[in-house]
């Protein structure tokens, strides 16, 4: 399937909105890893059962909830989910149908809507997944206004924001987050039954990494879905977290597909900060179908990764 679907974009000029297509995919994708980690995350097993989470099975139809798997769907006899397009699928249905998110609500007056309120116009810049994401839950059939009926509930904090507050800023960030619980902690009924664990953030600047620092809880319990494949950094836990993928909007127009000539295999460049990206550097670094470069280009990224099959991201930070 995807490969028919890049098939069919490479016959055509992409039209502006094309960039939304990735952000909302970002979104389903995310949505469903968050999903899952909700439902099967034993990762704080001193929180009482989260009433929600624990019976999302009941909502299944009879058929969905004793499935029978056809013939040979499970290679080895692995049934487990990702092993089994069958379950997959019914599983992924089930979660756009009925999976409920709640967001703490803030009115259009509240002194920090700039940072807790969808931003109003179009994002832009490399932190754009951030709003982009807010924006499209916000509109998305996920939300609900009834937290009864909610699975994880959104703290609509956005961290790039609160950076350029001047009321706030990097070195106030830490002390906003704690406040902020504290205050919807005392305020509402959801945080206390979990200590955080059916929550999540959304945060794709640098600064989102120690933003917690003073608020432990959020931390450690909170799902933390970040725009970072630095999984090796002690801010991410692997088992709890989710990466969105990183857009950068462009208001050019998009280059036409059809005219690229793809002679590489593979693109990389950026910063050697992680175990993965230096054995990248010493494998491939001449190689003659795989371009791995330290650092800033100084030519055209547009034409280096028109000219590759693919574009590698790998695990670390600072990917030109």
């Amino acid at each position: 399937m995807a490969s028919l679907v890049i098939y069919y974009l490479s016959q055509q000029r992409l039209p502006r909105s094309f960039f939304l297509i990735p952000t909302s995919l970002a979104l389903v994708t995310s949505l469903l890893i968050l999903f899952y980690i909700s439902t099967t995350s034993n990762l704080f097993p001193h929180h009482p059962p989260q009433p929600n989470l624990s019976s999302f099975a009941h909502h299944l139809n009879p058929s969905q909830s004793q499935r029978s798997l056809p013939p040979n769907s499970a290679p080895n006899g692995n049934n487990e989910v990702f092993h089994d397009t069958h379950i997959f699928l019914q599983d992924y249905k089930e979660m756009k149908r009925s999976f409920k998110i709640y967001v703490y609500p803030h009115r259009k007056d509240d002194p920090y809507a700039n940072a807790l309120l969808p931003v109003d116009f179009e994002p832009a810049g490399n932190y754009a997944s951030e709003s982009y994401f807010k924006k499209v839950l916000m509109k998305s059939h996920f939300i609900t206004n009834d937290p009864t009926k909610a699975h994880l509930f959104f703290l609509p904090f956005s961290i790039a924001r609160l950076r350029h507050d001047a009321r706030v800023g990097v070195a106030g960030i830490q002390d906003f987050i704690r406040d902020y619980i504290f205050n919807i902690s005392h305020k509402y009924e959801y945080w206390n039954r979990t200590g955080g664990a059916d929550h999540f953030y959304v945060a794709c600047h640098s600064i989102g990494r120690s933003a917690m620092e003073k608020a432990t809880q959020v931390k450690f319990n909170v799902i933390q879905v970040v725009c970072s494949s630095s999984y090796f950094l002690s801010g991410y836990i692997t088992h709890k977290d989710a990466c969105l993928p990183q857009i950068w909007p462009r208001k050019e127009e998009p280059s036409n597909l059809l005219s690229s000539n793809r002679t590489k295999l593979a693109f990389f460049a950026g910063g050697i900060n992680s175990p993965v990206r230096e054995r990248l550097l010493q494998v491939w670094r001449n190689d003659s179908e795989i371009f791995v470069h330290f650092g800033r280009l100084n030519t055209s990224y547009a034409d280096a990764m028109l000219g590759s099959m693919f574009c590698l991201h790998v695990k670390g930070f600072e990917t030109y």
